[in-house]
Parts: structure tokens; C-alpha cells; sequence
């Protein structure tokens, strides 16, 4: 990618002040830094909410051609894509309300319109169900009974299931990220937070579900223009608050796992921004983090790091408790490795872990997180897979899947080395500011 045309797109995408300026700096680009640029677009989140910027402040019409027209051809299908979604969405709730599952939806189009403006510009692969452990099973029955299958998952992970007709492939291309056909999976969670995963425990006030609220969409916040089988998609979510947690833990948590879309922190800025005048929210809000400091601390990671990209304000009840209140350690993150960790998603580096020390208090336990996290041993993702048995399609995927293995040998090696550079860096500047050892807040 080219990294002066991201910074770019990211001052363009800011949710206050005239982006102007920077939209106007865009067009001074040519055609092969966009075309190395696109797919750090697509993986970021971020094509569709940029195009939908251009035509606001109404240069989207100077980009060249072929650039308009493959993002006019993605928008278009995205949209076809979301109104299948909203289907399969409505279709997947109707069976948990038959059944008498108590859900929430997470993420997806429960993020409308507070967090992104409309369904259509922000791309979305699954669905996520926060569901009681007691009744996983049933919710599971609930599934297959709409011809759903169980993928294999690992303990601790959220069981994934797909539709039957519809099995999970690799994408074939960056366009078929946004074709209606690209397949979708169902995630069922039953912890708001899986203390075990990353080894970082948090206490969390009440049942969230027992705050859930009825939430309906309608096709204009869909935006979707066929006609759909109802007038409004309903669902249940979460309250605001919750909401606005599990927003900020889930970035956090991909944050550390070396993979966080840019999207998820630009839909935490626009919530801020139009939310910023809600006193009694942040009240509410401040009221569940304060019991917890690791919670309270991470909170204020996540919404910095977003309000510094994105440049929004925080409310100063926010400031004044949670962002001045965090030690000295993650604001240097912030400040030292934030902004190029995000540029790259999280994924081309691994300074993450200067910031996974701060919240782990066993050395043991790090020692052992940093060096499967360093040099991984499991078996690498597919990333191609031969959709039929011709011996062409085979060559072709094993050589793509080859080429991916190498490059991802290439990252943890140069990125491992990167990192003991920057560590040591890092330890003789926390040294200067006063504190050799990191304990985790308690």
C-alpha cells in the first residue's frame, strides 16, 4: 500500500473539522498508488465509507475511471449483498424467538445508524449472538432446524455455524468480498468476554441480557433499495452502554491479536461524535467500567486511540475520568505505536504486545503468550481452496496457498525482529519515565 495516500484516506474519513482539504489531496494520487492501495481499503473497512465521503464533498467524479467504476460495480453489489443479509438476519432471529432463545444481536446491523451510517456502506462476513450458556444448546437446535451445520472450532472459541447450502470458502478475489454470493457465518457466544482467551480477567456488572433492548431497522438505514418482505427488520441488542462496551472490548481484543480493522475504531468515533451532548449515557456508561480498572483502562485505550485517528472530541466527564486517568504506559502506546499499528490494521507489526504487557500480570503467562505470539507453531489458515477436482484448480490453489504460507513466514520472522528492537526501546523509555516493571491494573 502506499502510505501516504492512507493517511490521507484517514484524515478524509475524520469525523469533525473540513475534510476538504485532505479529499482534495486524494485526487493528486495516480493510479498505481491506488491500485497498490485498494486492497488495504477493502481489508480496512473502508472503501465504501470513503466513496460515499468523495461524493459528499463532490469530487468523487475526478477520481479516474477505473477506479469509479470498480467501486461504483462494489458499492452496487454490497448493496444486493446486505439485502440477502437482512434476510438471512430476520430468518435466523424468527428461529431463536420460536424456539424461546434469549438473544442479542452483536455487531452488524446492530451498529446502525449510531455507529456507521447505513448497512450498505459497511462490510460485515458473520453474525454474532450473544446467547445464556443454559440455553446454547437450544439455540444450536433452533439453527439446525433452519438447515444450518456446525463448524469445527476450538474450545473456548464461539461455535460457528453456516448455511448448508452456502459452505465457508476463501475469497476469490477483493471483489468477492462484497458479492452477494460470498458466504456468511453464525457466531454464538455465550460470555461477553472470554477471560481464558487472552488471559485477562474483568468483572462486568448484572446480565446484559436481561438489559437487551427491541431494536428495528429500516430499508432506508438498510440502504438497500429492492423491495423486502417486511417494512422494518427487528431484533434485539444491546442497551447503549453494553453496547458501547463490547464495542470498545472488541476492538481491544483484536487490537492485541494483531488484526483490527480501521472500521471498528471509525464506528467508535461517530458514536462518540453523536453521542458526545448525552450526559446520562456516559454516566451510565462511567458507572460500569469504574468497578473494574483493567475495564476502565482499556476503555480508554480504544476510545483515545480513535478519538487521536479520527479526530473527534471525547465528553470531558470521559476525559477527566478514564483518559487522564490511564497510566503512563498505554498512553506512550498511543502516543509512540498507536497511530502505524493502526494504519497497518494491527497486522503488520507486532508492537500490540508492548501494549498485551500492560494487562498481563504473570510473568509466566506472558512469557508463553509472547512466544506463540512471536513464532506461531499451528497450522497456517487456508487461504485457497480448489472448488473442483480438476488437477488445474488444485495446482492453482496449492500455489496460491504455498505463496500465503511463505508470506506469512516472512511476516513473523521480520516482524518478531522488529518487534525485540522496539521492545528494548521501549523498556529504556518506560525507565525514563519512571517505571521499570508494568503491573496490570488490579
Amino acid at each position: 500500500m502506499n502510505y501516504e495516500l492512507a493517511r490521507e484516506v484517514i484524515g478524509c474519513l475524520r469525523v469533525s473539522g473540513s475534510p476538504q482539504a485532505q479529499a482534495e489531496r486524494l485526487l493528486t494520487f495516480g493510479i498505481r498508488e491506488w491500485q497498490r492501495t485498494l486492497g488495504w481499503l477493502d481489508e480496512a473497512g473502508l472503501t465504501l465509507l470513503l466513496w460515499r465521503r468523495l461524493e459528499e464533498l463532490g469530487i468523487a467524479s475526478a477520481l479516474a475511471a477505473q477506479l469509479r467504476v470498480a467501486i461504483e460495480r462494489n458499492l452496487r453489489d454490497h448493496q444486493w449483498r446486505i439485502a440477502e443479509m437482512a434476510r438471512e438476519f430476520d430468518e435466523i432471529n424468527r428461529a431463536f424467538d420460536n424456539a424461546g432463545v434469549k438473544y442479542v444481536a452483536l455487531k452488524g446491523f446492530a451498529l446502525i445508524p449510531e455507529y456507521s451510517p447505513c448497512a450498505s456502506l459497511r462490510t460485515s462476513y458473520d453474525y454474532d449472538y450473544l446467547v445464556h450458556p443454559g440455553e446454547l444448546e437450544r439455540a444450536c437446535r433452533a439453527l439446525q432446524a433452519a438447515h444450518y451445520c456446525a463448524q469445527p472450532t476450538t474450545a473456548g472459541e464461539p461455535l460457528e455455524y453456516v448455511h448448508k447450502a452456502r459452505p465457508r470458502r476463501s475469497p476469490l478475489s477483493r471483489d468477492d468480498l462484497y458479492s452477494e454470493a460470498f458466504p456468511r457465518s453464525i457466531d454464538l457466544h455465550c460470555q461477553f468476554w472470554n477471560p481464558d482467551e487472552l488471559r485477562i480477567k474483568l468483572d462486568f456488572q448484572g446480565d446484559v441480557l436481561a438489559r437487551r433492548l427491541s431494536r428495528h431497522l429500516t430499508a432506508e438505514q438498510l440502504g438497500v433499495e429492492e423491495s423486502l418482505p417486511w417494512s422494518t427488520l427487528r431484533f434485539w441488542a444491546l442497551c447503549e452502554e453494553d453496547e458501547l462496551l463490547f464495542q470498545l472490548l472488541h476492538a481491544f481484543r483484536h487490537i492485541l491479536q494483531d488484526w483490527c480493522r480501521l472500521a471498528s475504531l471509525l464506528d467508535i468515533a461517530r458514536f462518540v461524535a453523536r453521542r458526545s451532548c448525552d450526559t446520562a449515557l456516559w454516566e451510565r456508561f462511567l458507572g460500569k467500567v469504574r468497578p473494574c480498572p483493567p475495564l476502565r483502562e482499556i476503555s480508554g485505550v480504544v476510545l483515545s486511540l480513535s478519538a487521536q485517528l479520527f479526530r473527534v472530541s471525547l465528553p470531558e466527564v470521559v476525559a477527566a475520568e478514564i483518559i487522564r486517568g490511564m497510566r503512563n504506559a498505554s498512553a506512550l502506546w498511543i502516543g509512540r505505536d498507536g497511530f502505524e499499528s493502526a494504519l497497518g490494521n494491527f497486522s503488520r507489526n507486532k508492537f500490540s504486545l508492548l501494549l498485551y504487557r500492560e494487562f498481563v500480570g504473570d510473568v509466566s503467562a506472558w512469557e508463553t503468550i509472547e512466544r506463540r505470539r512471536l513464532f506461531p507453531l499451528h497450522q497456517p489458515n487456508r487461504a485457497a481452496r480448489a472448488f473442483t477436482p480438476t488437477l488445474r484448480d488444485r495446482v492453482a490453489a496449492d500455489w496460491k496457498q504455498s505463496l500465503y504460507v511463505v508470506r506469512r513466514l516472512r511476516h513473523h520472522v521480520l516482524g518478531a525482529a522488529r518487534y525485540r528492537l522496539e521492545r528494548l526501546r521501549w523498556e529504556r523509555m518506560l525507565a525514563k519515565s519512571g517505571r521499570a516493571a508494568a503491573p496490570p491494573p488490579a
